[in-house]
C-alpha cells in the first residue's frame, strides 16, 4: 500500500446493506478515477450476523489489499464502534449511524466522529432501507473534506448505476438517500 491510499471500513450486521454500501463507493471511485479494492467479509448467516468490508482507493495499482490501519470507518452498529476506532489510524474519521448506535464517544483525541443520523433520514424519504446510501452519501463528502478523497456527485451516481444494474426501480430513491447523505455531511464540517 502506498501512503496516498485511503483505507474504508465499513462495518454493521448483515442486512443492513454494508456490502453493498462498500462496492457503491468503490464503482463511484472508478468514476472518479481512481483504483479501488474492495474486500467484503461477514459471517455465515444471511441477516444479522456480523458483516464488514474494506474499500481501498489509489491513485494508482495495489499491490496487496492487506491493510492494518484505516483511515475512515462506517459503523452501523453500536457493538462496532470501539472496534473501528482502535483500528482508524491517527487522523481517521469515523462516520456512525447515530440513529442506531445511540451517543457514542470517542477514546481518543487523535480522530473525527460524525454522527448521521442514516436510519432517520432514510426514514423520511420512506424507505428505512437506503440508509446504508445515506451513510454513504455523508461518508463521499466527509472524506473530501477531511481526507482529500473528491468524488462527485456524478461520481456517486454512476456508481451506485452499476451497482444496482437490474433493479432500476431502486435507482431514484437511492439517488435521493445519496444527496440526503451529503446535505447532511456539509452540515457537518461548516
Amino acid at each position: 500500500m502506498k501512503a496516498n491510499d485511503t483505507v474504508i471500513r465499513f462495518t454493521g450486521i448483515g442486512g443492513q446493506g454494508i456490502l453493498f454500501a462498500g462496492k457503491m463507493l468503490a464503482e463511484a471511485a472508478l468514476s472518479a478515477g481512481i483504483h479501488p479494492c474492495f474486500a467484503p467479509s461477514y459471517g455465515a448467516e444471511k441477516r444479522g450476523g456480523p458483516s464488514e468490508c474494506t474499500v481501498i482507493l489509489s491513485h494508482g495499482e495495489l499491490p496487496s489489499p492487506c491493510v492494518n490501519r484505516s483511515h475512515a470507518a462506517v459503523v452501523m452498529n453500536g457493538a462496532s464502534f470501539s472496534r473501528e476506532e482502535q483500528r482508524l489510524a491517527g487522523g481517521g474519521i469515523i462516520v456512525v449511524n447515530s440513529s442506531v448506535c445511540g451517543e457514542v464517544k470517542l477514546t481518543r483525541a487523535d480522530l473525527s466522529l460524525f454522527p448521521v443520523p442514516a436510519s432517520e433520514l432514510a426514514e423520511k424519504l420512506g424507505n428505512n432501507r437506503v440508509a446504508n446510501a445515506v451513510i454513504t452519501g455523508a461518508l463521499a463528502e466527509l472524506l473530501g473534506a477531511h481526507l482529500d478523497v473528491q468524488l462527485s456527485g456524478e461520481d456517486l451516481v454512476q456508481g451506485l448505476k452499476r451497482t444496482l444494474a437490474g433493479k432500476e426501480d431502486l435507482l431514484a430513491i437511492n439517488i435521493e438517500a445519496l444527496t440526503s447523505g451529503r446535505e447532511y455531511a456539509r452540515r457537518l464540517t461548516l
